[in-house]
């Protein structure tokens, strides 16, 4: 059983605040410089990636709401909070979710797929008892499998309901990934939300 708008009275919807992170940029640049990750990679200048911050909020702005609304009705529960931070820096080897951090380098589509991603695992670990529970119904022989079985499964239902483009969503690198989305697509999203929302009773 898929939830929907009809099953649930309207559900707060956390402030999303968009913003440029001097003292994470700093610490991110030189480690990135210190490994040699990216040899040609030039930081961008903190006007610039401030000047990105404002474009991501304009993208938010847009219909950020829409993309919070469906993935809570979705998982069957809300955030545990009112205000979550994004943090934009000027370049990172990939976005995580605790807090958010992204780069400043994304197009649109990038930063939709992105920031919809990253904000599902932080309302799904908001419950540790649900992603302990819903993480051990999954293969994790391959790192980040499990985790990510159930965020791809909501990604989709929110691209049919809204219309997004579903591929952007897509993962292009890491095994864990590519796998937890290829499961995903064999079995249907509904059959993993159907496997996980029994769960969302667990705090």
């Amino acid at each position: 059983m898929i939830y929907t708008t009809s099953l649930f009275n309207k559900m707060n919807i956390p402030k999303i605040k968009i913003q440029y992170n001097v003292f994470l940029d700093n610490i991110i640049s030189e480690w990135i410089q210190l490994k040699g990750m990216y040899p040609d990679w030039t930081p961008p200048t903190k006007e610039e990636v401030i000047e990105r911050a404002k474009k991501y909020k304009e993208y938010w702005n847009s219909k950020g709401s829409i993309y919070l609304e469906k993935m809570q009705e979705i998982l069957g529960f809300e955030f545990d909070r009112a205000e979550i931070d994004i943090w934009v820096v000027g370049g990172i080897p990939r976005p995580f979710a605790h807090p958010v951090v992204i780069s400043s380098r994304y197009t649109e589509d990038e930063f939709w797929g992105i920031v919809i991603h990253e904000l599902i695992h932080v309302l799904i670990d908001s419950k540790k008892g649900y992603a302990k529970k819903i993480k051990a119904l999954f293969d994790n022989s391959v790192q980040y499998k499990a985790t990510h079985i159930p965020v791809y499964a909501v990604v989709q239902q929110i691209a049919e309901e809204t219309g997004i483009n579903k591929d952007i969503f897509k993962p292009e690198k890491n095994k864990g990934y590519i796998e937890a989305w290829e499961y995903v697509e064999q079995v249907g999203y509904k059959t993993v939300l159907d496997q996980i929302l029994p769960f969302s009773k667990f705090e």
